[in-house]
């Protein structure tokens, strides 16, 4: 099983992604970050996702995930990508 993390929890993820998440079967998404920590935290609760942070550095740098989705702004990815790595 590969547990992705999505940072940038915004429409996009919430349209695009997570309907493609519920039917997957090898992978889920286990940690999100939003930039307020509440907002991530009630995403998370809203899509039973077990951690929300609220920034790239946090979510990349947990144990929890092995993969990481970008979705925050374009002029935010290199940052972001930076982050993962």
């Amino acid at each position: 099983m590969v547990n992705f993390g999505i940072v940038g929890f915004g429409l996009h993820a919430v349209k695009r992604l997570m309907p493609g998440f519920a039917s997957a079967r090898n992978c889920r998404v286990v940690a999100l970050s939003r930039r307020s920590l509440s907002h991530a935290q009630e995403s998370a609760r809203q899509h039973n996702i077990p951690f929300a942070f609220d920034s790239a550095e946090q979510l990349c740098s947990s144990s929890q995930v092995d993969a990481v989705f970008i979705t925050t702004p374009n002029g935010n990815h290199l940052q972001d990508v930076l982050a993962a790595v």
